[in-house]
């Protein structure tokens, strides 16, 4: 049936009337043709009214996303499904793609009960993922927070039945990072047995959303024998639709030291047991006013009251000053809600301090001629509220580094573009942050580092590495070349595991590579002028000999001959002790430009003058016996 016919159809068929009407719908059928589309869906997509009718949705959809489509439609077929819910993208009629919810069903024939079309709601949830997305990469980063507090990190996907452990993790019980799998379960193998129960009930319950977050503290078997107590925390960060758990992250932090504490505590008869019986939650039955009408003994241990004296306390007089309005407004807004309400506040103890706490609440149900209550769990959560703190001191203690670091820290996306530029760049490359933010990292590169930098940076953005360095030179805002050390650090997202960008940090290392420099060119010099003879400039006795090793072995090796001519000046001696040392330095060096000239110069392999009274020698490797006597001739009679 083509669009115009179904088009006439629809208006007469009651099935389409209402679902027409609905948010941002359309109407396919099973080859993914667009029969119909209301207003709301062609202007998400940029279309004007009716421009969308004929086209084939996958003409719409973002490219990477067009096999959910097909795999979609090709179940519809096969009758495996009725009706559908995912995630993916569409593209906009201008280019631009956007994320959104597809939802729908299978529209069947009313008498024949075969499937006909598809009805298809979508919802623009951009937004949101763009936030899911901003949240994992600040998880990939801030977990290095985490890590240098000798926190180990863990993240279970339950789906996938996998569990990454961080390198911390691992050594806190005397592991490598290549010596533990990332079996899902491997954990509980580690587990002391007496203590595997109880841990395995406590993360149930959490899995089960039966608990807000996990936190237990047991004993794991160290790589050396012994057993090491661990403080593990965790939640729930992703759940499906029907509610099922798709990841769990959380921390291993040692607490042996503290339990051995607490044991010697015990053992010297101190009463610090108590805090472990403080994990006891408080019940209470609240109305709205705010009036307690029952309170568990549990207050004893949270609050230092008794429950009697709890029934008595004015509502404010309970609550940290601080927290009492918003908490009333927030009390009063979700009292009639058949809804858990989760509240955190702080509550006042008897010696009056304050302790955080969260209340779990729900209506009880209505009795007859009694006014409505709701009961509520408060659970201690003063730990857990100090250590989220310290986490946002760490974070702001972790951009402070960045921000007053000498060492320049950028980001790159993953068009190798700078998102941020710390504040060094200022002191070490002329330029300031904002002029950097925005621009290709490599085009500061120097021409003959470019290639180089370029290649580094494309393995970590392709995944195929996670780290590297190099040194390199980079432009300075007046012009000049400055070499720096580059760290870089691979960012990747935490879903899915694809790179995101690139850390790095550069430091300066101009003056030591000057030093570097003239230290070699020194040395150079210094290995030329120890192979020479002084007043001649010729290669020295010690040179010679090598060069005489070097060259015997050559000819050994090769079966070719090896020549040797000496030359000696007649009655140098006498010359010398007539004229005086100065006068026969100067003989010397008249005859040392001329002899090198008498040989051909292939024939020439190595040549030493010694001092005074010994003669100049050539070694001349590629010609025969024979051929010497010519070339020495000829030397001789040159000089």
């Amino acid at each position: 049936m083509g669009a115009d016919n179904w088009l006439q159809e629809s208006r007469l068929d009651s099935r389409f009337a209402p679902l027409l009407q609905l948010g941002s719908l359309a109407i396919l059928d099973f080859s993914g043709l667009i029969l119909a589309a209301n207003q709301s869906f062609c202007e998400m997509l940029g279309y004007a009214a009716g421009d969308l009718v004929g086209k084939k949705v996958l003409d719409v959809t973002y490219p990477e996303d067009r096999d959910l489509g097909r795999e979609l439609m090709r179940q519809a077929i096969a009758g495996e499904i009725r009706n559908y819910s995912l995630e993916k993208r569409y593209l906009r009629r201008d280019g631009s793609h956007f994320w959104a919810q597809l939802s729908g069903a299978i529209l069947c024939d009313p008498q024949s009960g075969e499937p006909q079309y598809f009805a298809s709601m979508i919802q623009d949830i951009d937004a949101r993922k763009k936030a899911e997305f901003a949240l994992a990469e600040a998880e990939n980063r801030w977990s290095f927070a985490l890590e240098s507090a000798g926190q180990g990190v863990w993240d279970h996907r339950v789906a996938e039945g996998w569990t990454f452990y961080s390198e911390t993790w691992k050594a806190i019980i005397g592991y490598a990072e290549n010596e533990i799998s990332d079996a899902g379960d491997l954990w509980q193998s580690f587990v002391h047995p007496d203590d595997l129960p109880r841990v395995m009930a406590s993360d149930k319950d959490h899995l089960a959303g039966r608990t807000p977050y996990f936190e237990c503290e047991f004993r794991m078997r160290h790589k050396q024998g012994h057993w090491v107590w661990i403080l593990d925390r965790g939640k729930v960060v992703a759940r499906a639709a029907d509610g099922r758990p798709l990841r769990m992250i959380g921390t291993h932090t040692d607490i042996s030291a503290r339990k051995a504490a607490d044991d010697a505590i015990r053992e010297a008869g101190e009463r610090y047991r108590l805090l472990a019986d403080n994990s006891t939650d408080m019940i209470m039955r609240v109305r709205k006013s705010g009036r307690r009408v029952y309170v568990s003994p549990a207050c004893r241990g949270l609050l230092g009251w008794e429950p009697e004296e709890m029934l008595d306390i004015p509502t404010a007089g309970a609550l940290h000053p601080d927290d009492v309005a918003s908490l009333t407004e927030q009390w009063l807004g979700g009292f009639e809600s058949d809804e858990a309400m989760v509240l955190t506040y702080r509550m006042r103890r008897k010696d009056a301090s304050y302790v955080w706490v969260e209340s779990i609440s729900r209506a009880l149900p209505v009795v007859p001629g009694e006014r409505p209550e709701r009961i509520l769990v408060v659970r201690d959560i003063d730990r857990r509220v100090a250590a989220e703190q310290k986490l946002k001191d760490s974070e702001a203690r972790y951009r402070l580094l960045a921000e007053f670091a000498t060492d320049i820290v950028f980001q790159l996306d993953r068009d190798l573009v700078r998102r941020y530029v710390s504040p060094a760049c200022r002191e070490i490359l002329g330029y300031e942050p904002e002029e950097l933010v925005g621009v290709k990292a490599a085009g500061a590169a120097h021409p003959d580092d470019a290639e180089a930098l370029l290649g580094v940076l494309r393995s970590l953005i392709s995944g195929e590495q996670d780290r590297a360095s190099m040194s390199c030179r980079m432009r300075h805002r007046n012009g000049h070349w400055l070499w720096v050390d580059a760290e870089f650090r691979l960012l990747r997202d935490s879903q899915r595991a694809m790179p995101t960008g690139i850390l790095v940090s550069l430091r300066d290392v101009s003056k030591r590579k000057e030093a570097e420099d003239r230290l070699e060119e020194d040395n150079r010099k210094l290995a030329s002028e120890a192979a020479r003879d002084g007043l001649t400039g010729l290669l020295n006795r010690r040179s010679f000999d090598e060069a005489l090793k070097r060259e015997f072995r050559r000819s050994k090796r090769e079966s070719k001959p090896l020549g040797l001519v000496m030359l000696d000046i007649d009655k140098f001696k006498s010359f010398n002790d007539l004229y005086g040392h100065p006068a026969g330095d100067a003989c010397l060096r008249a005859v040392r430009p001329r002899s090198p000239d008498c040989c051909s110069a292939p024939a020439i392999a190595r040549r030493a003058m010694a001092a005074r009274n010994s003669p100049s020698c050539c070694l001349t490797p590629t010609k025969r016996a024979r051929s010497k006597s010519p070339s020495a001739s000829a030397w001789r009679c040159r000089i």
